[in-house]
């Protein structure tokens, strides 16, 4: 949706049964249940619903996993500095 060097808003879709691999990022980052169900992996609420979100702390690891098909808006706020982008777990 936008990316700059130190912000980046993606539009997620992911399918029932889909998963993204357990991975950090190296911003704060902000993710919002537009609609559906998922399992968040490394943090808590431990499953986000339409209409939850939560917060996560730059470097800290986690994963997704669709219990229905969902739409997530996903924030990362980058440390300019650092360079941004997912980094593997």
């Amino acid at each position: 949706m936008a990316r700059t060097p130190s912000f980046e808003a993606v539009h997620l879709v992911i399918r029932a049964g889909q998963s993204i691999a357990p991975h950090h990022v190296a911003g704060s980052m902000t993710l919002y249940c537009i609609a559906g169900h998922v399992r968040f992996e490394g943090s808590t609420p431990p499953e986000l619903r339409t209409g939850d979100w939560l917060f996560l702390d730059p470097g800290a690891p986690h994963a997704v996993e669709a219990i229905v098909d969902s739409s997530l808006l996903l924030t990362i706020m980058f440390d300019e500095s650092h360079g941004g982008g997912p980094e593997p777990a």
